[in-house]
């Protein structure tokens, strides 16, 4: 059996009725500094989102002005498990 919801409505991105969503993040560089960074329309990158990292990378090049391949990682938990480590 599958679980096929019918919905009686739909986002309309033309409309602006599309939910926004941000993240927080932990960004480190190519030079291994790293930078708290707020990613604006999170939603909008395809699930597993933790796993999209040409899309992250490429989406806060666009919101930052950066260099995508500047970025050699990005921590989704904003440094929650640092602690453990």
């Amino acid at each position: 059996t599958s679980n096929h919801a019918v919905y009686p409505y739909y986002m309309d991105d033309v409309e602006g009725d599309r939910p926004m969503s941000s993240i927080d993040l932990v960004v480190t560089f190519r030079d291994d500094s790293m930078r708290k960074m707020t990613l604006v329309d999170y939603l909008s990158i395809p699930p597993p989102r933790t796993l999209q990292l040409q899309a992250v990378k490429t989406l806060l090049a666009e919101q930052y002005g950066l260099d995508p391949d500047d970025i050699k990682g990005i921590d989704f938990y904003n440094g929650l498990f640092q602690r453990f480590q």
